[in-house]
């Protein structure tokens, strides 16, 4: 097929009506320098490329008990440190006040809307956290009575989310919504919003070297895993780039919409075929810019994490906590290109300045 037979006047309208909340979320979020960002996603993309050229990797599946996927989680922590470990342990008993964890198998809820008695919802399908009003949930869907090695892995991946934030985040949904309530200082931390996934992958990066040390049996699972995750990078930084490409080609143009011949441009300078510059497009439009970049970065920074030590780990969470990314990403140092780019890059432009707690 031709391009104009992918991009139709009507396709075209879609990508422009979707397009706006993504400029709308560019305007929100405001501390972040988004040629900074597109810069750093590419450069994501590019390895990620290289990447998905040399490895594939089929899914293994073996089952194992709820129990024994939870006893392992915990064995990892405690190898860790046992601070997470004591952390880990108070999350799964429900020992934690604000934090309510709900492990369940999804094909017997009957009400995802079903709410606990702080108006979170209870049961969700995917893995997640949620946090508002002081209080959060911890979400880990089981497809079955019995779990996977990758059920492991979002326990893990979860239970992580809650290391990088304090109370008064939890008073903040995710997205920076306020609740109202005038007991609770309201705080949306800026470098959890873009770090988050990172510590949380960061610690699934820590699992694998932890099984594959504990048995070699482990090794084509833990395998899988990073593929897996290495390839949903690769998915965001696509599409995050892509949202980013074609809002600023919207901001730009006279016509404040993206036209026919600006995809024209795009497939020849990037040398894509039609049919890609389709499917990139089409599965980009429908997905949060932001949420899209988080994941996309984790690329460069969470193997960065998992190689440093305990005490590295924690100063680094202390940092994310206090909404510091400078400091965060001091810590972390400037081993890996992508990390070395975005440090002095930000030196440069003076990003993250607002609201930085030193």
């Amino acid at each position: 097929m031709r391009l104009e037979e992918y991009f139709t006047n009507d396709f075209i309208d879609e990508i422009n009506k979707c397009l706006r909340e993504t400029i709308s979320q560019k305007q929100e979020k405001s501390y972040i320098d988004y040629n900074i960002l597109e810069e750093y996603l590419k450069n994501v993309l590019n390895y990620q490329k290289n990447y998905r050229r040399k490895n594939k990797i089929p899914k293994i599946v073996a089952p194992i008990q709820r129990e024994r996927a939870i006893q392992i989680s915990l064995e990892f922590f405690k190898s860790v440190d046992e601070e997470f470990y004591k952390k880990a342990l108070a999350i799964l008993t429900q020992q934690t006040p604000n934090i309510s964890t709900y492990i369940y198998n999804i094909n017997n809820i009957q009400n995802y809307e079903e709410k606990n008695e702080y108006g979170i919802n209870k049961y969700s399908q995917e893995p997640s956290v949620i946090s508002d009003r002081g209080q959060s949930v911890v979400h880990i869907p089981i497809d079955g009575n019995v779990c996977e090695i990758s059920d492991v892995y979002n326990i893990i991946h979860e239970i992580a989310h809650t290391f990088d934030f304090t109370l008064t985040d939890t008073a903040v949904h995710q997205l920076g919504i306020t609740t109202g309530n005038p007991n609770i200082i309201n705080r949306f931390n800026k470098t959890r919003d873009l770090l988050g996934e990172s510590t949380a992958i960061g610690f699934e990066y820590m699992l694998s070297d932890f099984l594959q040390k504990r048995d070699k049996v482990f090794q084509r699972f833990t395998d899988y895993e990073k593929d897996k995750r290495m390839s949903s990078s690769a998915w965001h930084a696509r599409n995050a780039s892509c949202q980013l490409l074609l809002a600023r080609l919207i901001e730009s143009n006279k016509t404040g919409r993206v036209e026919y011949k600006d995809i024209e441009k795009i497939v020849n300078d990037y040398n894509i075929s039609p049919k890609d510059a389709y499917y990139i497009t089409k599965d980009s439009i429908g997905t949060n810019m932001m949420f899209e970049s988080r994941y996309a970065i984790s690329y460069f920074i969470a193997p960065v994490i998992a190689q440093k030590d305990t005490i590295s780990i924690k100063k680094y969470l202390e940092r994310v906590k206090k909404d510091d990314f400078k400091g965060a990403m001091d810590i972390l140092g400037t081993e890996t290109v992508g990390i070395k780019k975005l440090i002095s890059m930000n030196k440069e432009k003076n990003v993250y300045q607002e609201g930085i707690t030193k």
